[in-house]
């Protein structure tokens, strides 16, 4: 049972540090586009806001694309609990450095378009990090699934 509870908090530890991150990356560059600070374009706000959304969709796909990997591929190969765990953690964070990429990339429109409307783009982020936050409720009926494939 300590080896299932390191586990847990190594897993919790990692997606913490990204949420972190991510959460302290959206709030200085919102503030620092609130302010005006960094503000260089004038005309064309529309493209960035336009480039932003493909992003921030293809950002989603891809991390829910890998999500799904995960339960169709990953998990039903492994063979100990270790690679399981391996997979949870590879999988999330690779789902997480996906809309990470979109979460600086609405930070960096807003802090050069002046527009903080860009900053909803990190919205996603956190809203995956909370839905496949790994709670040891999570992990355990993902392992038991990859027992059971």
């Amino acid at each position: 049972m300590e080896t299932a509870d390191a586990d847990l908090r190594n897993l919790q530890l990692v997606w913490k540090a990204l949420l972190g991150g991510v959460a302290l990356m959206t709030a200085v560059l919102g503030g620092l586009a609130a302010i005006g600070y960094g503000r260089i374009v004038d005309e064309g706000t529309a493209t960035f806001f336009y480039v932003n959304a493909i992003i921030n969709f293809g950002a989603v796909v891809a991390a829910f694309a890998v999500q799904r990997r995960l339960m169709d591929q990953q998990l039903p190969a492994t063979g100990t609990r270790a690679d399981g765990i391996a997979a949870i953690r590879t999988s999330g964070v690779l789902s997480l450095a996906f809309l990470d990429v979109s979460a600086l990339v609405a930070g960096l429109a807003a802090l050069f378009t002046g527009e903080l409307v860009n900053l909803l783009f990190a919205v996603p982020f956190f809203g995956f990090a909370a839905v496949f936050y790994p709670t040891a409720a999570r992990v355990d009926a993902l392992l038991h699934f990859a027992q059971r494939s």
